[in-house]
């Protein structure tokens, strides 16, 4: 038994959270949901202004010895998105985020300054709201049962006319019910029966006074219009199209394009501190660790404008615990034009054009 979560009509935040427990035994799934929570809190402040705790999220659990299996509908008085769609567009930018920071803390490494940015802080008077620690949010990756990393939060329960499971119901054949979980903290209008969990954990109805306050997360938000508590001066931009240092996207292109996979340049990312470009790339996932296409895992190459080298890195989980680094090679002095003009100037010459195309890159 479910109830639908129609496009068109007015949704509640929902959120299914879920992992094998054989494929992540170390994996403790009430404090995976509660990293989340905070992460869902933060980016409600930072983009809407919105103040919520864990007191506002019904949390529902059907657990097995197998699976960890939870449901979180938030219970926001009044407020409630346009629809499942929007919902589910507000759910993507949250986990784009959260895969991004745990990019990072990869590939930096523990105690880099950059990690530092990584972290955001939104006072509000009676609340702060603090995003996850880089080391807290990796927890959130989970092993598949297709061997691979993901995010333990399900991202397809939000199409149109979607169904989502009721309180006290049973996937077919199964024997786990969606009950109140332990953890919840959320209470219910009084009298705290069943029957107001029951209407308070249908995504579509609502119990409240007035007007709806109708909030929209279109699919064009992306995170780059939308990463605005990272700090400038470290995560400077980033981008799906042309960066700014547009031959070293050719050259970076030519590296992973060849007669047999066309690679393609999928994100990048500038780093103004360390004047680092990092590439992820899609459709191309060659590693020199193992001398061969990881079969689903993709690939980096990170660009080190300031000591002109570049290097491949991985994403794949066993390259990861290895602390894998391409053999550093230098770039081709032909995609670093400003170097030219260095070889008669000194190196402070060389910062201030660095430096300008920042200026330019803030415009």
């Amino acid at each position: 038994m479910k109830g639908s979560g129609e496009s068109g009509t007015p949704s509640k935040i929902y959120f299914d959270l879920e992992f094998e427990k054989k494929f992540n035994p170390t994996k403790h799934g009430p404090d995976l949901v509660k990293v989340f929570i905070k992460c869902v809190c933060y980016s409600l402040h930072e983009i809407y202004g919105i103040e919520a705790d864990s007191s506002l999220f019904l949390w529902l659990d059907a657990s097995t010895k197998e699976k960890f299996s939870c449901h979180l509908i938030l219970q926001l008085k009044n407020i409630a998105f346009v629809d499942n769609v929007h919902v589910g567009n507000f759910v993507h930018y949250i986990c784009e985020k959260i895969r991004h920071n745990i990019e990072t803390f990869y590939l930096t490494g523990c105690g880099s300054s950059v990690l530092t940015s990584m972290r955001g802080e939104v006072e509000t008077d009676n609340l702060t709201c603090s995003w996850p620690d880089p080391s807290e949010l990796k927890e959130l990756n989970i092993f598949g049962k297709d061997g691979n990393l993901h995010l333990f939060c399900d991202e397809a329960v939000y199409t149109k006319n979607r169904n989502f499971r009721l309180y006290l119901s049973t996937k077919m054949g199964k024997g786990a019910p969606l009950i109140l979980a332990p953890e919840n903290q959320y209470l219910p209008q009084k009298p705290s029966s069943s029957e107001n969990i029951f209407l308070d954990s249908l995504v579509t109805h609502f119990r409240c006074s007035g007007s709806i306050q109708l909030l929209t997360f279109s699919d064009t938000c992306t995170p780059k219009q939308k990463l605005t508590d990272l700090p400038k001066q470290r995560v400077f931009l980033q981008g799906c199209q042309q960066s700014p240092y547009f031959e070293v996207d050719k050259f970076v292109h030519s590296l992973v394009a060849s007669s047999e996979k066309t690679g393609y340049i999928r994100r990048w990312t500038y780093y103004s501190d360390d004047e680092l470009l990092v590439y992820d790339i899609a459709n191309y996932r060659f590693c020199e660790n193992i001398g061969r296409h990881h079969k689903s895992n993709n690939i980096m190459i990170i660009v080190d404008l300031r000591r002109c080298i570049y290097y491949q890195k991985c994403l794949d989980p066993d390259c990861r615990i290895q602390g894998f680094k391409s053999t550093s090679r230098t770039l081709p002095r032909e995609i670093l034009p400003w170097f030219e003009i260095m070889e008669d100037s000194n190196i402070t010459q060389k910062r201030d054009l660095v430096r300008t195309s920042d200026t330019w890159l803030k415009t």
